[in-house]
C-alpha cells in the first residue's frame, strides 16, 4: 500500500512540475508601470534611510518580437556611500508570456565594478 502511495504521489508531482518550464499566463505586469523602494538599513532598533531602488517595465521589440525590458537602479545615499557605495542596475528582458531572453546586471559595490550578462534561447520550446 505504501509503494502505490508513493506512485501515486510520485507521479501528481511530475504532472504538476511538468508545465514548469513553460511559459506562464502573463496576469501580472504590464508596460508603463513604475515602483519605488525606499531602502533602509537596519541593525537592532537603528533604522536609516540608505537610498532608493526604481523598477520600472518597458514594452520593447528584441529580436524581432514584442517584448518587455525590465529595470531596476538601486543607488544608496550619500550617508550610506561613506560605508558602502552601491548603484546597481539590473535589466531583463522577457517575453510577453515572462519567458526570460536576456539578463545584465551592472554592479558598483564598494570599490568594484562588476558586469554579469545571460541570454536565454529555446529549442523545441524547451
Amino acid at each position: 500500500m505504501k509503494k502505490i502511495i508513493s506512485i501515486l504521489l510520485c507521479s501528481w508531482f511530475i504532472m504538476c512540475t511538468a508545465g514548469a518550464q513553460c511559459a506562464a499566463k502573463n496576469e501580472a505586469i504590464q508596460a508603463g508601470e513604475l515602483l519605488t523602494y525606499d531602502l533602509k538599513f537596519n541593525w537592532k532598533f537603528i533604522w536609516k534611510d540608505a537610498g532608493v531602488a526604481r523598477m520600472d517595465m518597458q514594452a520593447v521589440t528584441y529580436q524581432g518580437k514584442p517584448c518587455f525590458r525590465t529595470n531596476l537602479v538601486a543607488v544608496t545615499n550619500g550617508m550610506v556611500d561613506f560605508f558602502f557605495k552601491m548603484r546597481d542596475t539590473l535589466t531583463c528582458i522577457t517575453t510577453n508570456r515572462l519567458e526570460p531572453l536576456y539578463f545584465r546586471k551592472g554592479a558598483e559595490e564598494g570599490d568594484r565594478y562588476t558586469v554579469d550578462e545571460v541570454w536565454f534561447s529555446y529549442k523545441g520550446d524547451k
